[in-house]
């Protein structure tokens, strides 16, 4: 956990404040700025805390009040906070989060146990974790089991009427061209490997009209999905040379370290790699390559809107090419480059997006070749 001064706290706090305040703005009715409000005034800023997950990502963690309720008001106590997701310095998404232990009692929320239960890493949790909106609406939760997953639930949205075979409790308008049905899918895991997956019907959202849910989320879904599915359209694999770095190592021998563009999208976004190698030369005009080996990789650029975009993993696997058999007079070297890209996302004027729809995983693979000569 990254420690921070009291000072530092406090300065987070402000910002966290300020940016529920400008989320509240988005929202039209009443009832949902009157939630943002409440969630406000019930953060505990003495309690704040920052978590680093991953390079790029810091997670804000503040208690909420006992006396802050959500829609579940069940005998066992839970343990309740905003979470505020942030990265690369800028706010992405906020979430209430409520915890329930089972058979297990904490003062505080576990260091790390958010991060493990949200992408499902190595934990020992007996219990639910519910998810809520800012505007407390609940659209996840996961139940475990002796640290397994044992059941999901989650919101999830279909503008086709018709329904899988385990649908429950529906009942729903008639639909129309832009109307959206919203559902409640809720996966069981089984001790012997088997799952089961039922659908409850929850309501109807139409444009301009009323219903069971929050119409606000319904209308500005598709916006936002739009702007998502915008991510990844358009990359582009390419092998464009940027300048490599020469670093003499004896006059004969000298590291060379080609930087090269491996994608690039329209939107002006592109991700950069770079090689580590050495050379050496054999006489005056002829040199020829030692080793090469891949040694970063790096997102340049803006962020476009609807979300995020990162490099989740990325590798690379040497290629040598030589004008002729002999291993020493490897003349040109390659660089096969495997390169994992997580799209997620993030629209600040609807929150719900982030909850219910999970990041997509693409893999690209790319190439380039140089020549030894330094």
């Amino acid at each position: 956990m990254q420690q921070a001064s009291d000072n530092q706290n406090a300065i987070m706090f402000q910002q966290v404040t300020s940016w529920l305040d400008q989320q509240g703005q988005m929202f039209s009715s009443d009832s949902s700025r009157h939630e943002i409000n409440r969630v406000k005034e019930s953060l505990i800023s003495s309690r704040l805390r920052i978590e680093k997950v991953g390079t790029q990502e810091n997670w804000v963690e503040i208690p909420l009040a006992e006396t802050f309720h959500t829609q579940f008001q069940g005998a066992r106590p839970a343990m309740k906070m905003l979470v505020v997701r942030q990265v690369n310095g800028q706010f992405t998404v906020g979430q209430l989060v409520e915890l329930i232990p089972q058979g297990q009692q904490y003062e505080q929320v576990p260091e790390g146990l958010l991060e493990k239960l949200d992408r499902n890493g190595p934990h020992e949790f007996n219990g639910s974790i519910r998810t809520f909106t800012i505007a407390n609406r609940h659209v996840l939760e996961k139940s475990f089991k002796d640290g397994k997953l044992s059941f999901i639930k989650r919101l999830s949205r279909k503008k086709d009427a018709s329904a899988g075979t385990n649908v429950v409790n529906r009942n729903p308008p008639a639909i129309g061209e832009d109307c959206i049905d919203w559902y409640w899918i809720t996966t069981t895991f089984y001790a012997d490997g088997t799952m089961e997956e039922v659908e409850q019907f929850l309501y109807t959202t139409c444009p301009g009209e009323g219903g069971g849910g929050n119409n606000e989320d319904g209308e500005c879904f598709d916006d936002c999905m739009a702007q998502f599915d915008a991510l990844e359209v358009g990359v582009q694999v390419v092998a464009e040379d940027g300048s490599a770095t020469i670093i003499d190592i004896n006059g004969i021998k000298k590291y060379k370290k080609p930087n090269w563009k491996a994608l690039k999208n329209p939107a002006g976004w592109s991700v950069w790699s770079k090689e580590s190698g050495v050379v050496e030369r054999v006489d005056d005009d002829h040199w020829v390559w030692l080793s090469l080996a891949h040694e970063s990789a790096n997102f340049q650029g803006t962020m476009p809107p609807g979300g995020t975009i990162a490099i989740e993993s990325h590798s690379g696997t040497p290629s040598f090419v030589s004008p002729a058999a002999p291993a020493d007079n490897i003349r040109y070297a390659g660089m096969d480059l495997t390169l994992v890209m997580k799209y997620s996302p993030v629209c600040s004027n609807c929150p719900i997006v982030s909850n219910i729809v999970t990041p997509t995983y693409v893999t690209y693979h790319a190439n380039n070749i140089w020549n030894a000569v330094p």
